[in-house]
C-alpha cells in the first residue's frame, strides 16, 4: 500500500479505519470564540456552495453549511474546495486534520462528485476521507445529513449536547433529538442514523469475540447487501478477509474478484492484498484482463443476445474507471491521469465532469 494512503489496521475482522471522523481532542471553544467561527465558516460555505454548484456541476447539498460548522467544532480547519493537488480527481475537499491518532500527516473531509451517464446534476454526495497522494477513500458518511446526525449522537451518548449540537443549529436539531442514542450507541446508529462501514465491520468484531462466527458471516453478508453501500468495494474486502479469517477460501477469492470489479479508490487494505486473495497475478492490466476474461467466460454460457451490448459512452466511462483503477494501484499518480480522464469524460458526453476534473 502506498505511503499516505488511509488505511485500516491489519486485522481482517476489527473496526478497521484508524480514524474515525470525530476530532482528535475534545472541542473546548468557549461560546464566543464560537460564535466567530460560526460567522467566518458562513462565509466559508459560500464559497463551497458556489464551487459545488458552478465547477462541480453538483447541485446543492443539504445541510453543507452545518456541516462546516461541526467539521470546525471536531478540530478541523476549513478548507478552499479548490485546493485538491494530488487528491483523488472527484473530491471537494471540506476540511483539514493533522492530529488523528499521532499521526503527522493531514486527513482531509471531502465530498465524492459522482459521475452517472444521466449527466444529472442533481445528486446526493458521500462524505469522504482521504490523504495527499493516497490510493483510497475512506468513506465517512453516505451524505451529510449521516454525517450530522453521527455526530450529535456521538456527542450526546459522551457528555450531553455540547459545542457540535450549538454548532449544527436548527439543521442537527431537525437531524436528532437529545436522549435518542440512549446507552447502545452502534445500535441507534445502524437502525436509526443511517449505514457506517467502520460501525458494521464493528458489529462483526463483537460477534467474533464472543465466539459467535456464524453471527459475523451473517452481519457480512449483510454488509455486502448492495443497497447498503452501493458502488464501493469496501464490504466485499472486508468480507473476503473475514471469509480468509476463518478458513473460507473459496469464499474469500469469490469475494474479492467482486471487490476488484468495483472502484479499487473504494478499497482499505489495497489493491495488493485483494489480488492476492483473489488468487489473481499482475499489475493493474493484467488483473484487468483476467476479470474481464472471467466475464467472457460466464457470458459465454449465455444465449446470444442475453447480455446487453454496452455503447460508446460506458466504454468509455469503464475507460476512465481503468485510469483511476491504475492510480489506485500506485502505477500512476491522481494529477497524471488528469488529462486523460478529463479527455474520457469530455468523449462520454459528459463536459462538466471533465471540466471539473482539470480544475
Amino acid at each position: 500500500m502506498l505511503a499516505g494512503s488511509v488505511r485500516p489496521r491489519h486485522c481482517c475482522y476489527k473496526s478497521t479505519h484508524r480514524h474515525s471522523f470525530l476530532p482528535c481532542k475534545t472541542p473546548q471553544r468557549c461560546r464566543s470564540s464560537n460564535l466567530t467561527a460560526k460567522s467566518n465558516t458562513t462565509s466559508i460555505a459560500t464559497d463551497h456552495l458556489q464551487y459545488i454548484e458552478e465547477v462541480a456541476a453538483a447541485g446543492q447539498q443539504e445541510n453543507l453549511e452545518a456541516l462546516l460548522q461541526v467539521l470546525q467544532t471536531q478540530s478541523q480547519t476549513i478548507v478552499q474546495p479548490s485546493d485538491r493537488s494530488n487528491l483523488h480527481p472527484l473530491v471537494i475537499p471540506l476540511s483539514a486534520q493533522s492530529c488523528k491518532n499521532g499521526e503527522s500527516d493531514t486527513i482531509y473531509t471531502c465530498l465524492l462528485r459522482q459521475v452517472t451517464l444521466s449527466g444529472t446534476n442533481d445528486q446526493v454526495m458521500p462524505v469522504v476521507q482521504t490523504r495527499r497522494g493516497s490510493s483510497y477513500l475512506t468513506l465517512a458518511a453516505r451524505n451529510t445529513q449521516e454525517y450530522l446526525h453521527r455526530a450529535l449522537a456521538e456527542e450526546d451518548i459522551t457528555s450531553g449536547p455540547g459545542l457540535i449540537a450549538e454548532a449544527a443549529g436548527q439543521a442537527g436539531q431537525a437531524i436528532y433529538n437529545t436522549g435518542d442514542a440512549a446507552s447502545n450507541l452502534n445500535a441507534y446508529l445502524t437502525r436509526k442514523a443511517g449505514m457506517y462501514p467502520d460501525i458494521v465491520e464493528q458489529l462483526v468484531a463483537n460477534h467474533l469475540e464472543k465466539g459467535d462466527s456464524m453471527s459475523a458471516l451473517i452481519t457480512s453478508e449483510w454488509y455486502m447487501r448492495p443497497k447498503h453501500f452501493s458502488g464501493w468495494a469496501r464490504p466485499y474486502e472486508f468480507s473476503a478477509g473475514l471469509y480468509k479469517q476463518l478458513g473460507r477460501l473459496e469464499e474469500s477469492r469469490d469475494s474479492a474478484r467482486v471487490a476488484l470489479r468495483l472502484p479499487w479508490w473504494s478499497l482499505s487494505t489495497g489493491f495488493e492484498a485483494v489480488r492476492q486473495m483473489a488468487g489473481l497475478q499482475g499489475d493493474a492490466s493484467g488483473v484487468h484482463r483476467a476479470l474481464k476474461e472471467q466475464t467472457y467466460a460466464a457470458n459465454g454460457a449465455l444465449p446470444p443476445g442475453a447480455m446487453p451490448a454496452k455503447d460508446d459512452r460506458q466504454v468509455l466511462i469503464e475507460d476512465a474507471e481503468f485510469l483511476m483503477n491504475r492510480a489506485s494501484a500506485g502505477e500512476v499518480s491522481w494529477d497524471e491521469i488528469r488529462p486523460q480522464l478529463a479527455d474520457k469524460y469530455q468523449q462520454a458526453g459528459l463536459p462538466d465532469v471533465a471540466e471539473f476534473v482539470l480544475q
